[in-house]
């Protein structure tokens, strides 16, 4: 049991991994996967930017407009006492909600995970 051990504490030694370099010195960085960051070119930077403004300003204004819809739907259920009117103004109301708050989160983790991966450039 314990030579097993030993091997096992003495593994990362003999073994290269995909991605970790080699320790040769050869100023290529080593490794099997080679070195890469990625990034958007400057002129579809703000492009880029432009298009996720317009789609979350366009998509929470929906969600605005499914919220009013909705609400009103279940005023109008009530007041002539449809329930299924009413339940449906709920659901669209809830849904709407829903969606309006994954649009807003949507763009702000794109613009979070380019940056990430532009290394703060």
């Amino acid at each position: 049991m314990s030579q097993i051990l030993q091997a096992l504490n003495h593994v990362s030694d003999h073994v290269l991994l995909a991605a970790d370099g080699d320790k040769g010195g050869d100023g290529g960085g080593g490794g099997i996967i080679p070195q890469f960051t990625p990034a958007l070119p400057p002129s579809l930077s703000g492009i880029t930017g432009k298009v996720l403004g317009w789609a979350t300003g366009i998509g929470i204004a929906l969600a605005v407009l499914g919220q009013i819809l909705g609400w009103s739907m279940v005023g109008i259920g009530h007041s002539t006492e449809r329930a299924q009117l009413a339940t449906r103004g709920k659901s669209s109301a809830i849904w709407s909600l829903v969606g309006g708050m994954g649009l807003a989160v949507a763009s702000s983790l794109v613009m979070l995970f380019y940056n990430a991966a532009k290394g703060g450039n």
